[in-house]
């Protein structure tokens, strides 16, 4: 929860000083904790969990203000439902899917945690000059 705590004003920080575009930070390291994670030795351990509050942190201090900006004020009930109804089953098939991976192959629970990661990272790079131009819009 420290950690949580210090990368949410870190990134919010990123996020008031640049935008999305300053928090894009948030993709580099999150992806190697999940190598680390399973690595079988405690401070690999301890480093993925540091990793998965960072990236906690990061959706505190970005994710969620980045909502507020591009949606408008009478909208925000709805779009914040939607945000956490789509990120609750995303994460629940994400969880189930490596559940199943850890039981059959852990080189390939790794592999599908940073392909997923990457994909996240790609999606959010895509998405930020819609993002900055509805940041922008009357």
């Amino acid at each position: 929860m420290g950690v949580n705590g210090l990368a949410a004003l870190v990134f919010g920080r990123l996020f008031d000083r640049y935008g999305n575009s300053g928090a894009h930070v948030r993709h580099c390291g999150v992806p190697a904790g999940a190598a680390a994670g399973v690595s079988g030795r405690i401070g690999g351990c301890h480093w993925r969990v540091a990793c998965w509050a960072v990236g906690l942190g990061a959706q505190d201090g970005c994710l969620r203000p980045g909502i507020a900006q591009v949606v408008s004020m009478n909208k925000r009930g709805g779009a914040f439902g939607a945000f956490n109804a789509i990120y609750g089953v995303a994460w629940f098939l994400g969880s189930a899917a490596m559940g199943l991976l850890y039981d059959h192959a852990v080189v390939a629970l790794v592999v599908f945690g940073v392909a997923a990661q990457a994909a996240a990272a790609a999606m959010f790079f895509r998405l930020r000059k819609p993002l900055a131009a509805a940041r922008t819009a009357p």
